[in-house]
């Protein structure tokens, strides 16, 4: 009898591999590829109503990598990733682009349905620009700001634990840059956007 209670202990159900299978783990690292879609939303301050009614908003695109911490049973999580994004508006049919490497850190909560978590996030991004910042815009010089801060926020999918898709708004906190006229400031643009984005992770 005694033979068979410690044999009964040592192959309790809690111990076998078909239960620890279901364990929720208590936390996650996960790193993938992101990619997306800006709709470039252009909003000026100080520049002629003239100059204002001539510029369009218009597409661009970004890339990087992203690094996924989530704590599972209590749905908290958090991401940081870094993108190379390009912007792109118009003037009277003068293209004004923005490219940045931009750094998002965003903590989101989110809920389990099956195979599928679905969650909202928020939080800042640096934006530190790269390339050519000035360009000649109907005789006024647009300088590109050195570096800028900017807010997201939004709500997504995680399926499967590899697949997600989210919608963003960025809002830029500072100009993205400034009109110069004969060396004299013109005016100031801020380059916000609506974002649509899809990770794989590995």
């Amino acid at each position: 009898m005694l033979l068979l209670a410690v044999v009964s202990a040592q192959a309790s159900p809690r111990d076998e591999w078909p239960y620890n299978q279901h364990q929720k783990k208590t936390t996650e690292l996960k790193l993938g590829v992101t990619a997306g879609l800006n709709i470039t939303q252009m909003h000026y301050s100080g520049v002629p109503e003239g100059i204002k009614s001539q510029a369009n908003n218009k597409a661009g695109v970004f890339v990087g990598p992203t690094l996924l911490f989530t704590l599972p049973k209590i749905g908290l999580g958090a991401d940081l990733s870094a993108h190379f994004d390009y912007r792109y508006a118009t003037i009277s049919d003068v293209g004004i682009k923005t490219m940045s490497v931009q750094i998002p850190l965003n903590l989101r909560y989110g809920i389990d349905i099956d195979d599928l978590n679905i969650f909202v996030f928020a939080g800042p991004q640096l934006n530190v620009p790269v390339g050519n910042k000035t360009t000649n815009v109907l005789g006024a010089e647009w300088r590109t700001t050195n570096s800028g801060l900017s807010l997201n926020f939004g709500l997504g999918v995680l399926a499967m634990d590899i697949i997600q898709a989210r919608i963003c708004y960025n809002l830029s906190m500072k100009n993205t840059g400034s009109f110069f006229y004969e060396g004299e400031w013109r005016g100031n643009g801020k380059a916000n956007a609506l974002q649509v984005l899809v990770s794989y992770f590995f």
